[in-house]
């Protein structure tokens, strides 16, 4: 019932956004999300800056709170991540701005 009913809710990000990860993103291990998009299995240095390319690309693998899968793209690098909603937040607009 919760794999439905987080299939059926309204996306948090819509495709187009510019999302950061969020503390969830490293606990656990979804690599099989994480990794479904890419072309190469990819373990190097990850950006901070992604964008929402699709919303729901495949069903929801999780029962949780949360558990909406997005596809995104590294900034930095151009690599294509599977993502779910739990993991991401929103960027803040002063988020590239440095202290001097």
């Amino acid at each position: 019932k919760k794999i439905i009913d987080g299939y059926l809710k309204k996306p948090k990000f819509e495709a187009g956004s510019q999302v950061t990860r969020s503390s969830n993103w490293g606990r656990g291990s979804r690599p099989n999300v994480r990794y479904a998009f890419s072309d190469t299995y990819r373990r190097g240095p990850m950006g901070e800056i992604y964008v929402v390319l699709q919303v729901q690309p495949i069903s929801p693998r999780s029962a949780c709170k949360g558990n909406k899968i997005y596809k995104i793209m590294d900034i930095l690098n151009g690599v294509i991540y599977g993502a779910e909603e739990r993991e991401l937040k929103f960027l803040k607009k002063n988020f590239t701005k440095r202290k001097k």
